[in-house]
């Protein structure tokens, strides 16, 4: 007589208590129509960090749908463990279709001389279970290191492209948004620096501060900035502007998995321009820019079981040299038009930094660099119309002539000190362009301007479109 724990339906998936150690009956009285075997479809063997593992008691049964889970990682750095008489009873078919609840594991599943099932559970290697290009890299050295920490355990994933996505968030290819961003704002400056309205005697100030819509980026990052600009006549022909601007900067970090995200931070931008006038309208513009970034930022790992924040300290440094020649020409009264061409250079250099917080996940990333030569060609309109009328508009863009970026290196801390080769994506040899157009109307008693811009450049891109509306009462 058998004694029943569980019936066990031909028409039905299920799991098992994945409880090693305990025993499991089932009657051979109830069977399927196929045969005359009981169904096991969907019956995932539990195991556990102290390498036992549970145990099903049945006869006349086909183990196909039949599973084992990877909880002995835990408790082993062995990549290859058996498992004995998981499966016990009479007349047990198909052992050799058991299959691993994780495609990082391979199940292989025999009958021994009492008619029991055993397991051995045998670890792939990443770099064959991996699919993307950009993650062999880091798969290669998680095979190096391989070990039973919290890193290694979380890898243990169902599909092929959770692993893929796994492996992008461990290696931090993914997190570009704060580099991404100090780019952004460094234009933002450029731009409010150029708007900055005069004061007085060649001073001219401009500030935007938080919860105005010129204040944001990408994460809920917001920042207060002020310009300060200097203009100075040299000669009768040349002219010499100094710009200074701060930010300081508050964000909510990453809100995207393998991404990261501002937290806080302050960035300052110091500019010099000189302008030489010939004669018939035409000019040689030089400028020379210098920013740097001190950014306190966040990277989400979120996959699997897995929910870490990773903190990080990161600096960026960007220097721009730029020169151009340029003609204006009137087309009527109150109408310019301003074509011009000429080069620009650039030259971006990140900190290495260390995360914190984020135990087996802490990336170590070393300095990086890229350097690269862009055209430029473009077209300024001015007007200033009757009635308080007036409007301006410029249109710049050019393919990128050269590129060049350093190889990225890391270490995970989960697998010890050595390094892979990040790849962010980041890629120059497109076109780079800038539009932005601006109306205003303005009386005694009311003023209204609309101004909308396009930046784009390396892939990177802004926009923004606002109105304001100021009434003298």
């Amino acid at each position: 007589m058998a004694i029943t724990a569980i019936i066990v339906s031909a028409l039905s998936n299920y799991t098992l208590p994945d409880v090693p150690g305990s025993s499991v009956f089932v009657s051979t009285d109830n069977v399927s129509d196929n045969g005359g075997q009981n169904n096991l479809n969907g019956y995932v063997v539990g195991t556990s960090s102290d390498g036992s593992a549970g145990k099903l008691k049945v006869s006349n049964a086909s183990l196909k749908g039949v599973s084992v889970n990877t909880g002995f990682t835990s408790g082993t750095s062995a990549t290859s463990v058996t498992f004995d008489n998981v499966v016990q009873g009479n007349n047990l078919t198909d052992a050799d279709t058991i299959t691993s609840t994780s495609v990082v594991w391979s199940a292989q599943g025999n009958t021994d001389a009492n008619g029991n099932v055993d397991v051995t559970m045998t670890k792939n290697a990443y770099t064959d279970v991996v699919t993307d290009s950009s993650v062999n890299n880091v798969a290669q050295v998680l095979d190096t290191g391989y070990t039973n920490n919290d890193l290694y355990t979380s890898l243990n994933v169902g599909t092929t492209a959770e692993l893929n996505s796994a492996l992008k968030q461990v290696s931090g290819s993914q997190a570009t948004t704060v580099f991404n961003e100090a780019r952004v704002l460094s234009n933002r400056f450029s731009m409010l620096s150029d708007a900055a309205p005069e004061v007085a005697n060649g001073l001219a100030f401009n500030v935007v501060a938080k919860g105005d819509p010129r204040a944001e980026l990408g994460n809920n990052t917001q920042y207060d900035m002020m310009a300060l600009r200097k203009s100075m006549t040299l000669t009768e022909y040349q002219n010499l502007s100094l710009e200074y601007g701060i930010a300081r900067l508050e964000g909510n970090g990453s809100d995207t998995a393998g991404d990261n995200g501002v937290t806080g931070g302050y960035s300052q931008f110091f500019g010099l321009k000189h302008q030489m006038a010939f004669d018939n309208g035409m000019s040689w513009n030089n400028a020379l820019r210098y920013d740097v970034h001190n950014l306190d930022s966040s990277r989400s790992i979120a996959y699997g079981d897995v929910n870490k924040t990773a903190d990080a300290n990161v600096k960026q440094q960007y220097l721009e040299f730029r020169s151009e020649g340029a003609k204006t020409f009137e087309l009527r009264e109150g109408l310019n038009v301003t074509p011009y061409a000429g080069v620009k250079l650039r030259h971006t250099l990140e900190g290495g930094y260390q995360e914190r917080n984020a135990g087996d996940f802490n990336l170590s990333m070393n300095s990086g660099s890229e350097t690269a030569v862009d055209s430029i060609v473009g077209l300024k309109l001015d007007y200033a119309g009757k009635e308080g009328w007036s409007a301006n508009a410029t249109l710049e863009g050019g393919p990128n002539l050269s590129y060049v970026k350093s190889q990225r290196t890391a270490s995970v801390s989960g697998a010890g000190s050595q390094r892979f080769n990040i790849d962010d994506g980041q890629n120059g040899g497109g076109f780079n362009s800038l539009a932005t157009m601006g109306v205003k109307y303005s009386s005694q008693e009311s003023a209204l301007q609309v101004d909308a811009f396009h930046w784009k450049e390396d892939g990177i891109s802004d926009k923004g479109v606002m109105l304001n509306f100021k009434k003298t009462f």
